[in-house]
C-alpha cells in the first residue's frame, strides 16, 4: 500500500511540475499535491463531520483540498492569480476559483452571504493571530460564519514564523474538535464560531 502511494504522489507531481511550467505559480505547489500531503485528507475528513452546504477555502492553492470537499456550493480564494488560473484547469467545473485572501473580505462577501465552513490550512503560521482574528471579525460582521478549520503548527517546530497554540485559536471561537496530522508537524482544529449578525 505504501509503495503505491509514492507511486501516486510522484504521478502528481509530475502532473503539477507542468502546471507549474505553464503557469509559473510559486514552485513549492508544485510539491505538495493531494496524494503527497496525508493531512489534506485529514482536513476534508474533519470537514465532512458537519453538516455544509457552503465552503470557502481561503489559501487554496491548486485545489486539492476543495475539489474533495462535498458542498451544495465552493469557493477556493487564493492571493496568486496564477496559482487560481491553473486551479481552475484542474477542476473546471464545480468550484468558484477567484483571486482574494482573508484580508480582502469585501470579495468573499460578494460572493456568498452565509459559510458554513471556512477553511485556512497551511499559510496562518505566516500571519499573526490578531491579524486573523480582526480579519475573522470583519468577515463575521457582515456574512454568518458558522465553523472554520485552522491549521496550527506545533511548538518547537522550527521554521514558520508563528506557531499559534489552542489558546491562541480559541480567540476565534470555541475549538470542538482537534486531529493530530500524520506530518507530525500540524494540529487540525474544527473551531465553533460565534457570529455577530
Amino acid at each position: 500500500m505504501r509503495k503505491k502511494s509514492i507511486i501516486c504522489c510522484l504521478l502528481s507531481k509530475t502532473r503539477y511540475y507542468l502546471l507549474w511550467h505553464k503557469y509559473k505559480f510559486d514552485r513549492w505547489h508544485a510539491s505538495a499535491p493531494w496524494p503527497c500531503r496525508p493531512y489534506k485528507e485529514q482536513v476534508v475528513k474533519l470537514a465532512s463531520s458537519i453538516s455544509m452546504e457552503t465552503v470557502v477555502e481561503i489559501g487554496c492553492g491548486l485545489g486539492d483540498i476543495i475539489s474533495h470537499i462535498t458542498a451544495k456550493e465552493r469557493y477556493g480564494l487564493d492571493i496568486d492569480e496564477r496559482v487560481i488560473r491553473a486551479a481552475k484547469k484542474l477542476y473546471p467545473v464545480g468550484i468558484d476559483f477567484d483571486v482574494a485572501s482573508l484580508f480582502n473580505s469585501n470579495k468573499i462577501k460578494n460572493k456568498c452571504s452565509n459559510i458554513d465552513l471556512l477553511i485556512m490550512v497551511n499559510w496562518p503560521h505566516n500571519v499573526n493571530i490578531n491579524d486573523i482574528c480582526n480579519a475573522i471579525d470583519n468577515l463575521k460582521s457582515e456574512i454568518k460564519l458558522t465553523y472554520i478549520i485552522i491549521d496550527e503548527i506545533k511548538q518547537g517546530i522550527v521554521g514558520y514564523k508563528y506557531n499559534h497554540t489552542p489558546g491562541n485559536l480559541c480567540l476565534i471561537g470555541k475549538i470542538i474538535d482537534s486531529v493530530e496530522s500524520f506530518d507530525g508537524v500540524r494540529n487540525l482544529h474544527l473551531i465553533k464560531i460565534q457570529n455577530d449578525i
